[in-house]
């Protein structure tokens, strides 16, 4: 992790899920498994933006399996119903119905067997590292188009203080398909949206941020041009 930054609650989530991932993480040492995504990105490490569900990835069929037994208990959070919505070998949904305010869905990942950093325990709860969320980040941008994956980019690629071709390379580490030509257009989305969507928490003006991307964007076609050269 980056010496610059220090892991802490920001306390910004929703507190039914702050509580929720205390619960959990208290019932059992999970090591091997651990929070990830933007909730992890949100109340951890930047306090950048709403999060509202629950990304569990682990690497081991074990711990998956005895998590995912754990999670079908109906009445495991004392203050709404769970519920699986999917299972597949790899991959669990469940849902929180809750008497108020809306449903909180976690997700539990048997993931790829590869890993860029080891995760981090912070108190009793065990995160992804900033290296690999930034990977899977940049994998995700080639997936989708959903804002949120831009926001926690502004923040996590300034925070590796990475070259571009090191960027890329981090990023293939997970995805060796990840095509920099692609992923360097898509870029080009976070342009179209006019306005900051209401979850974005930070007091940056949005022009910023598509600045940003502009100019990845343009620091991209740049490295991919010298190697043609």
């Amino acid at each position: 992790m980056p010496s610059n930054l220090s892991i802490k609650r920001h306390h910004i989530i929703d507190k039914d899920l702050q509580t929720m991932i205390d619960e959990f993480f208290s019932h059992h040492d999970w090591k091997g498994l651990y929070l990830t995504g933007g909730t992890c990105l949100s109340e951890f490490y930047f306090g950048h933006r709403q999060s509202v569900d629950m990304d569990l990835f682990t690497q081991d069929k074990e711990i998956f399996l005895a998590a995912r037994q754990v999670l079908t208990q109906e009445n495991f959070f004392p203050f709404g119903k769970l519920k699986a919505q999917r299972a597949f070998p790899e991959f669990s949904e469940f849902l929180l119905t809750r008497k108020t305010g809306d449903p909180i869905k976690i997700d539990l990942v048997l993931d790829i067997p590869i890993r860029i950093e080891k995760p981090i325990k912070f108190e009793h709860i065990y995160l992804d590292d900033l290296s690999d969320i930034t990977a899977n980040k940049l994998g995700c941008l080639i997936q989708r188009n959903e804002v949120k994956d831009y926001l926690d980019l502004f923040y996590l690629i300034p925070t590796l203080d990475l070259p571009v071709k090191e960027l890329v390379e981090l990023g293939q580490k997970k995805d060796g398909s990840l095509d920099a030509m692609i992923l360097a257009h898509q870029m080009e989305f976070i342009q179209t949206v006019k306005a900051p969507p209401s979850y974005f928490l930070a007091n940056v003006p949005w022009k910023q941020v598509q600045t940003f991307f502009r100019h990845l964007h343009d620091e991209m076609l740049e490295d991919l041009l010298l190697k043609n050269i």
